[in-house]
């Protein structure tokens, strides 16, 4: 939390915001900046100006090329403004869409107001406390999330220990269970979290885009949905993110068309309906599984910290890390952490 001293220091800075913030309303830059501006406003030519500062023509019109462009130095641009018998005078304000002042923006950047953000975040996930329509449909969706997390994470372990476990006379059968039912856990939470929503109130990505607002949305809203596709394979413009997510969604999912189908033919024919035959071959490989996790989490990210405010949760690692005490107790001193590092 923000010391004594920090308090002042914000107490310093928030005292003149008023001013700042209608100066910046009040006034805009000259296309051709300042320097430029008052130069010919006041009659000066460049020669006179690269005299009083002592350089050359050239570089002086380097100076104003270059603060029209923002790549100026403050110490040139000090050095500009002296010559042109003007003060210096640069501020800087936080973004609205962000903090309304520096105080709040310090409780934003402050890792002990982030992490019981968090926390708080979590214990909703745990079924406490009351969300907004929004909010209860990505609390929702997080749960989903944390499950596919742990059951990822077990598939992977039992996968890339299974020699391991062999050696250690460790019954393939129990470890075979646990690892088909962490499989059929994968595949039934993925088709859930990338279901439709049509006539059924869904807790999957697109049940929370239909629980977003139609409008009133802010450019550090825009700007983020524009990062959270760009991640993907998605860069466009954003200019309404609710439509924009709806159709980062649907492009998406229309990569991966290959991927949906089979795991919509293995929770139809083997972990719902379990038709004869059916070949547990026929499923996307666990690099696919992850790609699917991730767009999942980083929209639930975006979403909750964006868009709510209100997060993320903490999506820890229980049941690798119970997995893993676990192999150790039954021989094995060093398990393999995941498919990268499997042992040849």
């Amino acid at each position: 939390m923000a010391s004594r001293i920090q308090n002042i220091q914000l107490q310093a800075l928030d005292e003149p915001i008023h001013a700042m913030r209608a100066t910046r309303r009040a006034i805009k830059r000259p296309t051709a900046g300042w320097l430029k501006a008052v130069r010919q406003a006041c009659g000066e030519t460049v020669a006179s100006i690269a005299s009083k500062i002592g350089v050359s023509r050239q570089a002086y019109s380097r100076f104003e090329e270059r603060e029209a462009k923002s790549t100026i130095t403050l110490e040139n641009l000090e050095r500009a403004a002296n010559a042109l018998n003007c003060d210096l005078v640069y501020f800087l304000l936080p973004r609205t869409e962000i903090a309304e002042n520096f105080a709040a923006l310090a409780a934003r950047n402050d890792p002990d107001v982030v992490n019981l953000q968090a926390s708080e975040h979590s214990m909703q996930i745990e079924g406490q406390g009351v969300q907004d329509p929004v909010d209860a449909k990505n609390i929702g969706l997080a749960k989903q999330l944390y499950w596919l997390r742990q059951n990822l994470s077990l598939y992977e372990l039992i996968s890339v220990n299974a020699g391991k476990i062999k050696m250690a006379g460790s019954s393939d059968a129990l470890f075979g269970l646990m690892q088909r039912l962490s499989l059929e856990a994968i595949v039934v939470t993925l088709c859930k979290i990338y279901e439709r929503e049509q006539s059924k109130d869904l807790n999957s990505i697109d049940g929370v885009i239909n629980a977003l607002a139609e409008s009133g949305y802010n450019d550090a809203q825009r700007k983020a949905a524009e990062r959270f596709s760009a991640r993907h394979g998605i860069p466009r413009t954003c200019d309404n993110p609710k439509d924009y997510l709806r159709d980062a969604l649907t492009t998406f999912v229309s990569g991966k068309s290959d991927v949906f189908s089979s795991l919509r033919q293995f929770r139809s024919n083997y972990a719902v309906h379990s038709v004869h035959g059916f070949e547990l071959e026929a499923l996307p490989s666990f690099d696919e599984f992850e790609a699917l996790y991730q767009f999942g989490y980083d929209f639930y990210f975006l979403i909750s910290d964006t868009f709510l405010g209100v997060g993320p949760a903490l999506m820890s690692l229980h049941v690798a890390t119970g997995f893993n005490r676990l192999l150790k107790q039954i021989g094995i001193e060093h398990p393999a952490p995941g498919f990268s590092a499997k042992e040849p």
